[in-house]
């Protein structure tokens, strides 16, 4: 097990403070606070690659470490899903990134913080977490690689495949998806890992407000708009829609 030790120490807001930016505060003090978005803009800035790379060790945060998170409030709990600090490996910076936000939890911010330094040191070890997740898992039907994050490296995309690899041979009736805006498109469709576009032809994104997501559609075939961004009533991912999981051409209300 790894031990990991946290290099600062990061200051958490009381929980008013929560209310007034509009999080909903937990029982749980540790869930409950959280940081405004300017703290979690410097801890990216003191989790880059680069810095990570350069920790030799770390305290794992968790009595119990499962790299995949089983379902939450939009996922059904058949999807386990992996993620990565978002940001600093991704390309770029997206405007109106949704997944930022999260980092505003702590119990968030270390998941993934300890997901990222492992990807970047000791991709084996990971990969064998993953592995032993899927398989001792008795409801999982999909695998949703990246909540948040995204494809930095080939070496990364390379331990992607090994655990496909491995799933096609022993869970052959678990599906993988994944959103990418990298240049590893090709390499994960070829792993028949499904990708949905998260750019489109016209080089904008693939989330958008409703009106301008439809005027997209009018002018271009074959693309759906996600249902559950849509709000509609009881649909819930993986259990009464599976777009992601099979289409390419999907589109997000931006919320």
């Amino acid at each position: 097990m790894y031990v990991m030790t946290l290099t600062f120490v990061e200051k958490l807001e009381t929980l008013q403070e929560c209310k007034q930016i509009g999080l909903k505060p937990s029982i749980n003090k540790t869930k409950g606070r959280c940081v405004k978005m300017e703290t979690v803009k410097e801890f990216l800035k003191e989790n880059s690659l680069k810095k990570l790379q350069s920790k030799s060790s770390y305290k794992m945060p968790f009595k119990k470490y499962l790299p995949l998170d089983k379902g939450n409030s939009k996922l059904y709990k058949n999807i386990l899903s992996f993620s990565l600090l978002p940001v600093v490996t991704c390309d770029s910076w997206c405007k109106g990134c949704y997944d930022i936000r999260s980092l505003r939890h702590a119990t968030v911010r270390e998941k993934r913080r300890f997901n990222t330094w492992l990807a970047v040191n000791d991709r084996e070890n990971l990969k064998a977490q993953i592995i032993k997740q899927i398989k001792n898992s008795k409801s999982a039907e999909f695998v949703r690689i990246h909540v948040g994050g995204d494809f930095f490296s080939i070496d990364y995309v390379n331990m992607w495949a090994e655990i496909k690899m491995w799933a096609d041979e022993n869970k052959p009736n678990v599906i993988f998806y994944t959103y990418t805006k990298t240049e590893h498109i090709s390499a994960l469709k070829s792993l028949e890992i499904n990708v949905v576009d998260s750019i489109l032809p016209n080089g904008s994104m693939n989330f958008d407000k409703l009106e301008n997501l439809q005027a997209f559609r009018k002018k271009n075939k074959g693309y759906t708009i996600c249902p559950a961004t849509m709000k509609k009533k009881n649909v819930i991912c993986g259990k009464t829609c599976n777009l992601c999981m099979a289409k390419s051409k999907v589109l997000f209300v931006k919320h």
